[in-house]
């Protein structure tokens, strides 16, 4: 957030202005990245081709359950993940 959302530079005093600074680009933190160093880059998604499908959309069922007079539900999705082309995603998996 500091590099995309401050107006100026904060690695120098000099007061120059943050060319990062750009209102489209947007940041998502992950639990998944264990490496405090690393990041990834992405394009605006006409630009690569990462991409997430859905085999099954969120599908839901619930019932009744007669002894306790409780309800269940249970909630079933599936998807795939993946990429056909390195090109619009820039990384690194941080330091060793």
């Amino acid at each position: 957030m500091e590099l995309i959302g401050s107006e100026l530079r904060a690695d120098t005093a000099d007061n120059a202005l943050n060319a990062f600074k750009d209102d489209g680009l947007v940041v998502v933190a992950t639990p998944y990245l264990t490496d405090t160093n690393a990041f990834f880059l992405l394009a605006e998604p006409s630009k690569h081709n990462v991409r997430t499908y859905w085999r099954e959309r969120p599908n839901v069922l619930h019932d009744w359950d007669f002894e306790t007079s409780s309800m269940k539900v249970k909630i079933r999705s599936r998807w795939k993940k993946g990429w056909s082309d390195y090109r619009g995603v820039y990384g690194t998996s941080g330091s060793s």
